[in-house]
């Protein structure tokens, strides 16, 4: 009696040959705006150890309201050495780049075609263009540039068989779209019957459940007169009054979470949280913007010396 054991046949990819080096692949800084009545408006892009953080000089721009167009400049020098016995590819194969666009916080993903690379392509100088619909997107995404197989025409062993496999990762960045006045994720209403604003925590728990308005939110109500202190677009802003009920609403959140002792536990000293999680927010700010956690008043205080050179300009 004889037994056969089929073993699995990889095909080619970019992290398993020596054809990165070759390539050339290159991709500039991104460069970011939105549109507003017809009119481009400039945001700044700023890139530090986490990633990069969109930010408005003028503090008007929301990525749920606005939405965000998104470039970055794209080369290949050396595309023709992705095929023949030394590439990933044959050479009737013909291979696409794409951005995937994914959101934790928003339960989203779309991909971006950009450039489709054949064996006589002898450069690519491409813009990779993403625009982010808006009420569609918030918090931030996660943009990975890809090389995929887009045609082939018969199926040869060890190279991919399937069209849209992915064939390599090109680059990855992390987005960072929040709006720092708020911090937490904020839901207005309309209801003059109910108060100005107030705080829901609905997690179960906080290293599973979404950092999303459905977990945690502050709610603003619209329809309270006191609204209009609170109204950023409004001409009775009182930008210190503002501060004041973040400030608070974010207090009460971040002790909701403290009164479950073996979770805070967790959040203070687990390292590897899900990405995306209450958890993993919170530890955030445990970890990165140094609030004092060791009373009440002393979190108070911490609270406003971040939320208040923000809001209060």
């Amino acid at each position: 009696m004889s037994t056969h054991i089929k073993t699995a046949v990889f095909f080619r990819t970019l992290d398993n040959t020596d054809v990165w080096k070759e390539v050339g692949f290159s991709l500039g800084e991104p460069v970011v705006s939105y549109e507003k009545e017809g009119m481009i408006m400039g945001l700044t892009a700023e890139r530090d150890s986490s990633g990069v953080t969109v930010k408005d000089k003028d503090g008007v721009w929301n990525i749920s309201e606005d939405g965000l167009l998104l470039i970055r400049a794209l080369t290949v020098l050396s595309p023709g050495k992705l095929f023949g016995n030394d590439g990933i590819a044959k050479p009737n194969f013909v291979l696409g780049i794409a951005a995937i666009v994914s959101s934790v916080y928003s339960n989203r993903m779309e991909v971006f075609d950009c450039a489709e690379i054949n064996n006589n392509t002898q450069g690519v100088n491409q813009i990779l263009s993403i625009a982010l619909d808006r009420k569609k997107y918030r918090g931030s995404v996660t943009i990975k540039t890809i090389l995929y197989l887009k045609e082939k025409n018969k199926e040869i062993p060890g190279y991919a068989s399937s069209q849209g496999t992915l064939l390599g990762v090109i680059d990855t960045i992390d987005i960072d779209m929040s709006d720092k006045r708020y911090l937490f994720p904020v839901l207005e209403i309309d209801d003059p019957e109910e108060p100005l604003w107030w705080v829901e925590c609905k997690w179960t728990d906080a290293a599973e459940d979404l950092f999303t308005s459905e977990n945690v939110c502050i709610i603003l109500n619209r329809g309270n007169k006191s609204y209009k202190f609170i109204d950023v677009d409004g001409e009775f802003l009182v930008p210190a009054f503002l501060a004041d009920v973040i400030s608070s609403a974010i207090q009460m959140i971040v002790e909701k979470a403290m009164k479950n002792v073996a979770e805070w536990n967790k959040i203070e000293t687990e390292s590897n949280l899900i990405n995306g999680t209450v958890a993993y927010m919170l530890r955030y700010i445990i970890t990165t913007l140094g609030w004092d956690f060791s009373s009440s008043e002393e979190l108070a205080r911490s609270i406003r010396t971040y939320v208040y050179p923000i809001v209060v300009k």
